[in-house]
């Protein structure tokens, strides 16, 4: 087994800028859907000109491709700020919950490497090997192509650099699920505080089944509703439809605007194509007595309590101190978020709740904490 060599940092500072493996996305097919994969290099310049915000045929172009690669730069690899490092591993499900055609799917990827995915401020989603720590790719969703540019602005009179911005600044939930007629690994992860195209804060899904060729699948974002992407996904099959999903809130609200409420949303997205299977409010009955405008930046947590593999209820916490739950047995459209517990005192719940789950009667025990946001 490789014993490591040093910090990320400085293995990716000792590797040549021009030769990593970067890929962004885009939607050549006119959906919108961002799953056809595009290589960040100079060599792609004509097509990433349309995203980068610099203008066609202009000169800047290459030059801030070849920075954000890392040229001239002490350091390639961005500050890993809120994002906790998560990993892919084997296929390590239990066949006959996961469902049809999984048995095959583990005994082929059984001794599939693993690897070390970490979101960073340099406008990157990374995939480390853990021995060696050396990266072997990195992603950068479409809607951070536009912001990029803000990354090489300099001090004229000492050539520091002015600002610090966030970009992929959120935890990644990795599972396996089946779609398109077979089984696959895949990330999806919010970009916390790091906003992208117009302004808005984004989801992100990538196909990693296999390592050394991911390619992405959608962004998502939902203008009206969605704030900063705290929301770590959660990754389950509905019983109704054996579609797979993936379910998050819609984060804080810090667009600074009062009249325009984000964050206090629920989704529930199709994990191949990020199609939003339901879009929900939650219900703002009162006002938090420590001024702090309600949403959703917690985790919410999945219920199997029938143990045949497929989410029967999904679990979330708000800042109003509340514990919603959604019965997902019938079709999303049939859906409706149910408050099951008020805090007394209106502490936040930003925390996701634990489940246990007792098999001799299906009833749930959640277990969570309240306070700070």
């Amino acid at each position: 087994r490789a014993s490591p060599s040093g910090e990320t940092t400085e293995v990716l500072a000792a590797a040549s800028w021009d030769g990593r493996q970067v890929f962004t996305a885009e939607a050549r097919d006119g959906d919108g859907i961002m799953n056809d994969r595009l290589e960040f290099g100079v060599s792609e310049v004509a097509a990433l000109e349309n995203y980068l915000g610099l203008g066609i045929d202009s000169p800047e172009s290459e030059p801030l491709i070849e920075f954000v690669l890392g040229r001239g730069r002490i350091w390639k690899l961005g500050d890993i700020n809120h994002s906790s490092p998560q990993v892919i591993e084997p296929p390590r499900g239990v066949p006959s919950l996961m469902g049809p055609g999984y048995d095959v799917f583990k005994t082929t990827y059984a001794d599939r490497p693993r690897s070390i995915l970490a979101g960073a401020n340099d406008g990157m989603f990374h995939c480390f090997h853990p021995g060696t720590l050396e990266e072997q790719w990195a992603f950068i969703p479409n809607n951070l192509l536009y912001k990029l540019k803000k990354m090489r602005v300099q001090d004229p009179d000492c050539g520091e650099y002015l600002v610090h911005h966030s970009f992929v600044d959120g935890t990644a939930a990795v599972a396996d699920v089946y779609f398109d007629g077979g089984w696959h690994t895949v990330a999806v992860s919010g970009q916390g505080p790091g906003w992208g195209k117009d302004h808005a804060w984004y989801y992100f899904c990538v196909d990693v089944t296999e390592p050394g060729s991911p390619r992405p699948l959608w962004e998502f974002t939902d203008p009206e509703s969605t704030g900063e992407t705290w929301s770590v996904p959660a990754i389950g099959r509905l019983p109704s439809t054996g579609r797979w999903v993936a379910f998050f809130g819609s984060g804080y609200d810090s667009d600074g605007d009062a009249d325009v409420d984000l964050g206090n949303h629920f989704y529930c997205v199709d994990i191949e194509t990020g199609a939003v299977l339901f879009n929900e409010p939650v219900d703002e009955k009162t006002d938090s007595p420590f001024g702090i405008q309600n949403t959703i930046p917690g985790a919410p947590a999945l219920a199997d309590t029938d143990n045949d593999g497929a989410v029967n209820a999904v679990y979330f916490g708000d800042l109003l101190g509340r514990i919603w739950k959604i019965d997902t047995t019938g079709d999303p459209s049939t859906w409706d978020l149910v408050s099951i517990y008020e805090d007394p005192f209106l502490h936040p719940i930003v925390t996701k709740p634990a489940i246990d789950i007792d098999r001799s009667d299906q009833s749930v025990y959640l277990y969570f904490g309240s306070g700070g946001d």
